[in-house]
């Protein structure tokens, strides 16, 4: 039995178009999103960029001058806002002896902030420069540092370790007729302090630390009567001490006195060793 054959022709809708994932089309989105937003950031900053003109310093500004910062940047800003290097700006300013710290920030449309922190000096160092509270030795220039700073010194690269050590003894010869004035270590190593009495106190190649349970029980008991005409004290010994004198009749008189039985180890007036 033959059945009926039936063919139907379906209507030709053309040529299927392709469907892109999702995932695929959000991607293709955010992409010309993005390259729209670059080309008009770039149009719009070749547009309204424009070239520096104004300068704007803040900060607490006791030693640096507005002045030596705008010379000092002023070679450097010629180029606009955007198109400014602004490390070379900061290094530049950060190079002035006094300034420890600059933020450079570009403020739309034609100003530069320069904010600056200043160098905190926390001892004189050698003989005309000066040491910060970061341990940063710099050239204080014409600005004449307090007397009542600490005078200081050492090694290049030695510098923290001295400030260091020179806080934990003023720490503890505040209250002593020891009282510090400054500290030194010289390329041996040998740390030399200064009393506010001017005194110096050699103290060797030792942690000077250990040296003032010394000082307190034995060399102040012994040198108090004339601690006044006392000019060095040398601790480098290991049964005693040597003095000297700031003249010969200081040593004599100290010598012809009794000597107090505190002042067991010995004593050597006048010694230059």
């Amino acid at each position: 039995m033959n059945l009926p054959f039936t063919h139907r022709q379906r209507p030709d809708r053309g040529a299927a178009e392709p469907m892109l994932p999702p995932a695929l089309r959000r991607f293709a989105i955010s992409l010309v999103a993005v390259v729209a937003t670059l080309v008009l950031g770039r149009f719009a900053l070749h547009r309204f960029d424009a070239p520096v003109r104004e300068l704007a310093i803040t900060g607490t500004l006791r030693h640096v001058q507005p002045d030596e910062v705008r010379a000092v940047a002023a070679p450097l800003l010629d180029a606009k806002l955007f198109e400014l290097d602004l490390d070379a700006v900061r290094n530049a300013v950060e190079r002035l002896p006094w300034v420890a710290h600059v933020r450079i920030d570009r403020q739309w449309p034609a100003r530069l902030g320069v904010r600056i922190t200043e160098r905190e000096p926390f001892a004189r160092w050698g003989d005309s420069q000066a040491l910060s509270t970061e341990g940063v030795v710099f050239a204080p220039g014409s600005i004449a540092l307090a007397n009542t700073l600490p005078q200081l010194g050492g090694a290049a690269g030695r510098e923290l370790e001295v400030m260091t050590m020179y806080g934990q003894l003023a720490d503890r010869l505040s209250e002593t007729p020891f009282a510090l004035a400054g500290l030194t270590q010289d390329a041996r190593g040998e740390w030399t302090g200064t009393t506010h009495k001017g005194t110096s106190l050699r103290f060797g190649r030792d942690n000077p630390v250990e040296q003032v349970a010394r000082l307190k029980n034995t060399v102040l008991p012994a040198l108090s009567r004339r601690l006044d005409a006392v000019q060095r004290i040398d601790l480098r010994y290991a049964n005693g001490f040597a003095v000297g004198w700031r003249n010969a009749a200081d040593a004599q008189t100290f010598l012809d006195a009794p000597t107090p039985a505190a002042a067991a180890p010995a004593v050597v007036p006048g010694a230059t060793p």
